[in-house]
């Protein structure tokens, strides 16, 4: 066959490739040069490049493979295939352990189609197989042979845009996904090492995050493949976790989904701070739960190449926080394919010879549900006493208090995350010990090791002299130079931080109300769980009264003037002289005075009284003071 020698000729040659193309693998590929001189009507160009692809497509006709027939029952498999411009599958049938052609799709990219995703266009080469064979796909399972991650794209309820329509369209036939296994057909050699996989060398960013609230817990992971294919992932777990255990959860569900789409290299994204700082090593791990979490987590990270861990701002993770939201929030959401997960809480209550201390809430809230007691007389007496100040709402313990209602009772996970945000968080402003348990207390949460918890926070970590040589060296001029980002936590620290003068909050004082700190959001507070909308209704009511709050905040404030009045008074020496009398003057420790010069000088000679316990004076010579002096900087002058 000789090559074309005009555009008509090449219409010729275009329309038999057509004609053959479920014969040919990767038709469109093979063709596409001729046509694209078609698409250049108006001259008619053979090049070299045309000539190569001419006698590669006749060396390919002297061979075809030959076409088998499906049988009946036995599942059928599609291999995908896509490049720049074109995409193909080609549609399999294994017959005695060998694995035969039965038909070739092909179809060349334009307009819109180009600019597809990679995992889009092999979402759409499936969906295009689909309507060509539909007989074929209708009849027998079909099997997806792909390593990318299709089957998680197509599977994914978050689904949207033309994923959903193209997922919703093939959600009538028995399509599974299975990783690309060795091939065992020749004539699918060419057709399946010209598939393109992604970058070896680029890693996956997976940004995670876990949601434990009053419904349920859930996790949400979104990853980002290297050639920036995204995948959503919502799961809800089967038991009440924590948020700490839930942040784990995510972090190694994360670690199996990049396993699962076979990632070597992972760049694990999370805003828990505390999985941070316990993962490189910062911060102890004192839970027996969080070190077994730990455990799988490192050991399921050996498996990559590389995995790097980065703490971002919670502002960065918000698709991975609406996912776990939503597994949290709703029913369990049902996944044909899921990724492959264990439940490490159930792996850690069967585990053997492990001692795990057991929840300080636990026997009350037994005793409290069901009247369950211990076996001994006097533990069953102490347990009636405690449990009376302590109440069920739904399922959460609370604590009947005297400074508020009910005080929400949290486990040594959750209230060594409130230590920490209340602390130092965005609202905390490092208060002393006093100040942080009654923060603590006004979000509403209580713990019975609470005052020894928070009296560790009063201990100073670095001891500073006033040589000065902290306040020039690098750690605080790096810090000065970004004191502007620390100005809004301090402003809201000072904020949300009850005062001793007043009994409230700045920020009560103006609005009627405290205001909700991200403790209480993270671990949802009494407030926050029975947040309405009615609140708004709510909040205007207490404006109306905020005058009445206002004044008896004003009033405790006199009150609490003249008691430090009174307690100042009481520590001073008074001390009155009369217009005539002789005084030692304190010498002030400014300009050329040494520190072993006389601290006292004189005498001097009262000549006026002011009314308000100040004195004017005249040295021996008789020269006037230029200003009046306090008693509390003169004695009686004692010759000798």
């Amino acid at each position: 066959m000789a090559p074309p020698r005009n555009l008509k000729e090449v219409q010729r040659l275009t329309g038999r490739i057509t004609a053959l193309s479920r014969f040919i693998s990767k038709s469109a590929d093979r063709s596409l040069t001729f046509f694209k001189i078609l698409r250049r009507a108006t001259k008619f160009q053979w090049d070299g490049k045309c000539d190569k692809a001419f006698e590669e497509l006749k060396q390919y006709l002297s061979s075809l493979p030959i076409l088998a027939k499906p049988v009946v029952g036995e599942p059928l498999l599609i291999y995908l295939s896509s490049t720049e411009h074109a995409i193909d599958s080609a549609l399999i049938v294994e017959i005695e352990g060998s694995q035969q052609p039965v038909y070739f799709v092909s179809h060349i990219l334009k307009d819109a189609e180009l600019r597809y995703t990679g995992l889009e266009k092999l979402a759409y080469t499936l969906v295009l197989t689909a309507r060509r064979l539909r007989p074929y796909f209708l009849a027998p399972p079909i099997i997806v042979m792909t390593n990318s991650a299709l089957g998680r794209v197509l599977l994914n309820p978050e689904a949207s845009g033309r994923l959903i329509k193209w997922t919703t369209e093939l959600s009538e036939f028995d399509i599974q996904y299975q990783p690309r296994s060795a091939i065992k057909a020749q004539a699918l050699a060419d057709f399946i090492t010209e598939v393109p996989d992604s970058e070896p060398e680029s890693p996956w960013r997976i940004y995670v995050d876990g949601s434990a609230a009053r419904p349920g817990s859930g996790i949400g992971i979104l990853l980002i493949s290297p050639r920036e294919d995204r995948m959503h992932l919502s799961i809800r777990l089967e038991y009440r976790a924590t948020n700490n255990e839930a942040e784990y959860e995510a972090l190694i569900a994360g670690l199996q989904a990049a396993q699962h789409v076979g990632a070597t290299k992972v760049l694990l994204h999370s805003d828990s701070q505390l999985a941070a700082q316990q993962l490189n090593g910062t911060f102890e791990i004192n839970s027996v739960r969080l070190r077994l979490y730990v455990d799988a987590f490192k050991k399921l990270k050996a498996s990559f190449q590389e995995v790097v861990f980065h703490k971002i701002p919670r502002s960065e993770n918000q698709a991975a926080d609406e996912l776990a939201k939503l597994a949290s929030a709703v029913t369990p959401i049902v996944i044909g394919c899921p990724v492959e997960q264990v439940s490490l809480v159930a792996y850690v209550d069967r585990a053997v010879g492990i001692s795990l201390p057991e929840d300080w809430r636990a026997p009350i809230i037994k005793f409290l549900q069901s009247g369950t007691l211990p076996g001994d007389r006097e533990s069953e007496q102490i347990l009636r006493r405690r449990a009376a100040r302590f109440t069920m709402v739904g399922e959460h313990l609370y604590k009947k208090a005297f400074s508020h209602p009910l005080l929400k009772c949290v486990g040594a996970e959750d209230a060594e995350y409130i230590l920490q945000e209340v602390h130092k968080g965005s609202c905390g402003g490092h208060p002393g010990r006093r100040s942080l348990t009654r923060k603590i207390i006004l979000a509403g949460y209580f713990w019975p090791t609470l005052q020894r918890d928070v009296s560790r926070f009063g201990i100073p970590r670095r001891l500073i002299s006033d040589n000065g040589r902290q306040f020039v060296g690098q750690e605080l001029e790096e810090w000065c130079k970004g004191w502007v980002d620390e100005l809004p936590s301090v402003l809201w620290a000072l904020r949300t931080t009850p005062k001793e003068g007043t009994g409230f909050t700045p920020f009560h004082l103006v609005y009627g109300g405290e205001a909700v700190v991200p403790v209480e959001v993270r671990i949802e507070s009494e407030r926050v769980l029975r947040y309405d909308g009615e609140n708004e209704g709510r909040r205007q009511m207490e404006l109306d009264m905020v005058d009445e709050m206002r004044d008896k905040a004003a009033a405790r404030l006199t009150a609490y003037k003249q008691r430090m009045r009174q307690n100042y008074n009481r520590r001073v020496i008074p001390r009155s002289f009369q217009v005539g009398d002789l005084v030692w003057k304190r010498v002030k420790p400014v300009g050329d005075v040494k520190k072993l010069e006389a601290p006292w000088t004189g005498p001097f000679k009262v000549i006026e009284r002011l009314w308000s316990g100040t004195y004017y004076l005249e040295d021996a010579e008789g020269r006037k003071l230029d200003r009046p002096w306090s008693a509390n900087h003169l004695q009686p002058y004692r010759a000798g």
